[in-house]
């Protein structure tokens, strides 16, 4: 009987090491792809020129438009939380909760909203393409089904155990 708890208790250690390197994985592919996402639209905003009636604007007034983007702020914050989970998956604490949460938020928002509005009105090429599929649509989808997949003890998305906490 104890040789059949000990073994068993192997087995669960064995599968709770099993899912943190999955969650890893899972959070690091997400890291990468959104950072790429990330180079690839301020390198476009770097080297390409932007005008607006006529006027060409700087490389410094176009990185710092690319910054006013909702898309780019949820996507900085779901790289960020990615890349701290890659270093620690089961990483939990107040403050770490909320940014991942916000991060969800924004980049569930940044994605349905452009899916359901902002795609129909361009046809990006090339480049463009590429930072627009992977900032509106990749790194999403990698975001929420890591949630789901990985979501936490005690985190939003995860019961915890059945206990509740106001606070």
């Amino acid at each position: 009987m104890i040789a059949g708890m000990a073994l068993a208790g192997s087995q669960q250690l064995a599968t709770a090491d099993s899912n943190v390197r999955l969650a890893r994985a899972w959070h690091l592919a997400t890291f990468v792809v959104g950072a790429f996402g990330l180079a690839v639209q301020l390198w476009i905003a770097a080297t390409h020129d932007l005008t607006y009636d006529g006027v060409v604007f700087s490389t410094h007034v176009r990185l710092w438009n690319v910054l006013s983007f909702f898309t780019i702020w949820s996507n900085i914050l779901v790289t960020v939380v990615a890349y701290l989970l890659t270093r620690a998956p089961r990483r939990t604490g107040g403050i770490f909760q909320v940014f991942r949460l916000a991060s969800l938020v924004m980049i569930t928002i940044t994605g349905v909203i452009y899916a359901l509005v902002l795609a129909p009105l361009w046809d990006p090429t090339g480049w463009q393409r590429v930072a627009d599929q992977t900032l509106h649509y990749a790194v999403p989808v990698l975001a929420v089904v890591g949630y789901l997949l990985f979501g936490g003890q005690g985190s939003p998305g995860r019961p915890s155990g059945g206990r509740c906490s106001s606070h």
